[in-house]
């Protein structure tokens, strides 16, 4: 660092050239970035329960829904000519946008009645034929009432409600597929019913775009609308409101940016003071930026809080540099200004490497994550951290020779000046004062030091899609009136697996009768076991190998396999003998198996068509809807559509029931099958029906209120479903949320390690002192454990992104005691004695790390006003730990050296 500012003193052109060649360089990547705000994107790829979901959803089909609430003011709900009109048409459309499937857009114009079109056996749609006439509209309310199936899905629980699902496939930008809805709905006009358009996916979608505005990027790059409204400049009369226009009109960090410019313009008292450091800023946004869009790494929801991060960390150093250079160039006005600049920078290196590397080493802390947008925010942070050091070691240094300081960087003198000798002689009586109460202050630090995990072990780890949603938001309202008109928003998916190992093998003629069959005596230990099970039993070679055909209608002809069910199963001897029902026999003369020609056989569990499987299952299920407590709204499983497909099919409430037999249960399956498609039935069962799916829906997920479910859950499992041979596994978007706050926490205990760990190796390489190491940290590592005791006393809830406060401002925090130990052990070298040379640190220091503090605070005070409550929550941690490690570093450390005093940089160990 030496050389690098020495050689940019000597020559600030060149040194000015490179630094404009390296940021123009860096910029085109800015134009590669991505946004990837989705719920997978902030969740470990390798963690079990996402694998299992990513493999769920592959098996199964299954897709995110966007959601199309729709809500009728009219009299008689959305059950009136305009409104069923206006779902037909909005599902008839959504059909058509490329890339969605027309299976995956469910509504009550893709639904399916009990009622079935005249002269035919073929169900008809809910609104096939549109209904027009009173009698009609009420007939259709009435149907749906009477098959409970759809309430809660597709109809709300009252009558001014109705939905449209729209699956996304995997291949389709959420955004897009959001844009073209919104674009299709605004094609309408001005219509009598509500529409809002909701769900994850659409969460997502606008997440991004709040992301994008709290930036400050311009509408005109954003290239979509995402349901942005107009925000007028006018008085803001909530804080929602102010938020929204400062994300739409200004943006977090043009906003911070403005904040830093003034707090330097009131500091210096020159436009020059301010411009400077904002071209750092903005050199070092476009560096990381840039870097990020080169190296393929996508924004991501933590990355949002950069900007205001870099803005506001990036020119700390400033404050302090350009307060030495105002003494220098005052004490020695006669001196060559490349002298007294290359005087400053020599006294101040030292701590602003040593406050740069910590405050790095604070981020670099999550670089052992296991969330990826979490290792990429601390990286980058550190990256753009060095690349600021960099510029104050090379730009800056340049920037004061071209410029000559003498004519604009004004401090105003501690002598001359009432207010800032004011603030002079407070630090001095301050710093008498807690060394007279040193022992009172450390007895106090002790007490909250063990008083303090009362406070911590309250804190509660939590996040979710919505939480990203200001409670005043429209898409915030209309997800809530969702939830309480319909099942909920949230989907946990159990994932249940009855076996589905097969048995098979091969028999030889003899072994092969009407409806009779010699099995391996080995094959299974337990005859039993087989009664029930589906069985198929396949010609091993061609259906007309040697065999002569007796007409060309000869059925040998056309028999290739023929299904069938084990009725009973024996053991004989060494061999198993099972039978099958007498109207599913293989006649022997029929198969006409030549010489040498086996029957093969293939016997699967398909347990889902046993009747009492799915009674076990229903049981399951009931056990769910009873948590209502912990937000379950609804379940829905296989035995429920299998009760409402006999229902509709037999028109009887009476008949809403599991079949007796396996036979009926694969009819019924047929049936559902034939009038959903094989896709929806795919949606429910596997096409062995030996796994299935179970939706439990929830109102407004939370962590520890859905750990209590899925717990409760694994014990029904233990007691009830594995002596049957049942295992479930959870998937879905709620249990990919439950691996991101294992994550989170993970994070937070890991970050909490090696944040501290590493930067007092940092301040014992740099200072040479394992006891000026530890007493630089102590004063931040109390004040953070002290907002962690606050944070657990409030309630308020740590996140994603509010998680990772603590290693930020261990980083930052600790810059205030660096500065100040530097300046004490700088003064004890010059021969003062302890006393005089903590007076005067605390004198001379305590100013500008009174105004780093402040200016700290000011800027992180921007991101409260996030559109995005989680970094909101940030930026009020942030404000309140940069207090509280301020406070406790001007109050413990002077308590702290005062016990002894130092001599070379050692502290002595005789009392002082």
């Amino acid at each position: 660092m030496r050389w690098l500012y020495r050689y940019a003193i000597w020559h600030p052109k060149t040194v000015m050239v490179i630094a404009v060649l390296v940021t123009l360089a860096i910029a085109p990547g800015i134009l590669r970035l991505k946004i990837r705000t989705d719920g997978h994107a902030l969740v470990p790829a390798e963690a079990k329960p996402v694998v299992f979901d990513r493999a769920v959803r592959d098996e199964f089909g299954v897709e995110d829904p966007i959601v199309v609430m729709i809500r009728a003011d009219d009299p008689h709900g959305v059950f009136n000519a305009d409104t069923v009109k206006l779902i037909k048409s909005l599902t008839q459309e959504f059909k058509k946008i490329a890339g969605v499937r027309p299976s995956d857009v469910t509504s009550l114009d893709t639904e399916h009645n009990y009622r079935v079109w005249q002269g035919t056996l073929k169900f008809r749609t809910f609104l096939d034929p549109l209904p027009q006439t009173r009698a009609e509209l009420d007939a259709l309310r009435a149907d749906l009432r009477d098959i409970k199936l759809y309430d809660g899905t597709i109809i709300g629980f009252d009558d001014h409600y109705a939905s449209i699902l729209v699956g996304v496939p995997a291949q389709m930008g959420r955004a897009d597929l959001y844009t073209r809805m919104q674009d299709i709905i605004a094609g309408l006009g001005e219509i009598p019913e509500e529409i809002h358009v909701i769900g994850a996916p659409v969460a997502e979608a606008l997440l991004g775009t709040h992301i994008l505005e709290d930036l400050g990027v311009p509408d005109v790059v954003l290239g979509h609308r995402l349901g942005r409204d107009d925000v007028a400049w006018r008085f803001p009369r909530s804080l929602y409101e102010l938020r929204r226009l400062v994300a739409r009109r200004v943006g977090l960090a043009p906003a911070a940016i403005g904040i830093m410019m003034l707090v330097f313009l009131v500091s210096f008292r020159r436009p020059m003071a301010a411009i400077m450091p904002l071209l750092e800023v903005l050199a070092c946004l476009i560096a990381v930026f840039g870097l990020m869009g080169w190296l393929g790494v996508p924004v991501y929801l933590t990355i949002a809080v950069l900007p205001v991060i870099l803005t506001v960390s990036g020119v700390q150093d400033e404050i302090h540099l350009f307060n030495r250079c105002v003494r220098e160039l005052r004490e020695h006005p006669e001196q060559d200004r490349r002298r007294s600049i290359l005087t400053a920078l020599d006294e101040m290196y030292p701590p602003i490497v040593k406050t740069t590397v910590s405050t790095a080493v604070g981020f670099v802390s999550f670089a052992i994550s296991p969330l990826a947008p979490v290792r990429a925010f601390g990286a980058f942070a550190a990256v753009g951290m060095f690349y600021c050091m960099l510029w104050s070691f090379a730009v800056i240094p340049a920037q004061l020779v071209m410029t000559d300081p003498r004519r604009w960087l004004v401090w105003r003198s501690t002598r001359d000046d009432s207010g800032q000798a004011g603030i002079a002689r407070f630090f001095t009586r301050w710093t008498a004062g807690v060394v007279r109460c040193r022992y009172l202050i450390l007895g106090v630090a002790v007490l909250a030091t063990v008083l303090a995990p009362l406070g911590v072990r309250k804190i509660i780890v939590q996040d979710s899609w919505i939480d990203g949603f200001a409670r005043k938001s429209e898409f915030y309202q209309a997800t809530q009136a969702f939830n309480n008109q319909f099942l909920g928003t949230h989907m946990l998916l159990v994932c249940l697996d009855t076996g589905h190992s097969s048995l098979r093998g091969e028999l030889e003629p003899e072994a092969v009768g009407d409806h009779t069959f010699f099995l391996p005596g080995d094959l299974v230990s337990d005859p039993a076991a087989l009664v029930g099970l589906s069985v198929e039993f396949k010609r091993s070679g061609s259906p007309l190998a040697g065999v002569p055909p007796a007409s060309p209608r000869d059925p040998r002809r056309m028999w290739q396999s023929r299904k069938s069910r084990v009725e009973t199963a024996m053991r004989q001897g060494d061999r198993l003998v099972i039978t099958t029902p007498r109207k599913d026999a293989l006649i022997k003369t029929l198969i006409g198996l030549v010489p040498g020609e086996k029957l093969a056989y293939e016997i699967t569990p398909r347990r889902l068509t046993q009747p009492d499987v799915l009674r076990r299952i229903g049981e399951l299920e009931d056990f769910i809807r009873a948590h209502t407590a912990q937000a379950v709204g609804g379940v829905l499983g296989p035995p429920d559509y299998l009760a409402t497909t006999r229902f509709m099919k037999l028109r009887r409430e009476e008949k809403r029931i599991i079949p007796d037999t396996p036979d009926e249960v694969e009819i019924l399956w047929g049936d559902y099958a034939n009038v959903r498609g094989q896709e929806r039935l795919r949606q429910i069962v596997d096409a062995h029906f030996a796994r299935g799916l179970v939706s439990i829906f929830l109102k407004n997920a939370n962590f520890v209120d859905t750990q209590r479910l899925m717990d409760d859950v694994r014990a029904y499992e233990r007691e009830h479903l594995t002596p049957q041979g049942i295992s479930l596994e959870f998937a879905g978007d709620v249990a990919v949320s439950q691996t991101l706050i294992e994550a989170i926490v993970t994070t937070q205990v890991r970050s909490l390690i090696a944040s501290p760990l590493g930067i007092l190796v940092i301040t014992v390489v740099l200072g040479r002192s394992l006891l000026w190491g530890v007493i630089s940290v102590l004063p931040c590592a109390l004040g953070l454990l002290l907002n962690f005791a606050v944070i657990g006393l409030v309630g308020m809830p740590l996140g994603v992104a509010s998680s990772m406060f603590a290693s930020m401002i261990l980083g930052i925090g600790v810059d205030y005691a660096i500065h100040l130990v530097e300046r004490y052990r700088l003064g004890r070298a010059r021969g003062l004695a302890w006393e005089a040379a903590l007076t005067e640190t605390v004198t001379h220091t305590g100013p500008p790390v009174l105004v780093d503090a402040v200016s700290v605070s000011l800027g992180f005070s921007i991101m409260m006003l996030s559109q995005v409550p989680a970094n909101a929550r940030l930026g009020a941690l942030l404000v309140l730990s940069i207090g509280g490690c301020f406070a406790t570093t001007l109050v413990l450390l002077p308590a702290l050296v005062s016990l002894g005093h130092v001599r070379k940089g050692r502290m002595d160990p005789r009392s002082p």
